[in-house]
């Protein structure tokens, strides 16, 4: 599954990520988080399938 994803500390930057199978990723460092289709996942709580990990996201210029 594709995602698009968004880095909240900094001036709007497009970056790619990869889900697996519905997974919310997050960077603590970056405040980075995937996006699953067009909804934006913001402060969830690990659960209902969602889980956290780290991920180096490519960050490209949109």
């Amino acid at each position: 599954m594709n995602c698009l994803g968004r880095s909240f500390d900094r001036p709007p930057f497009v970056v790619s990520c990869s889900c697996l199978t519905a997974s919310l990723f997050y960077n603590k460092r970056t405040s980075f988080f995937c996006i699953i289709g067009k909804s934006l996942l913001l402060n969830h709580a690990p659960s209902a399938g969602f889980r956290y990990t780290k991920i180096s996201p490519h960050v490209v210029r949109g």
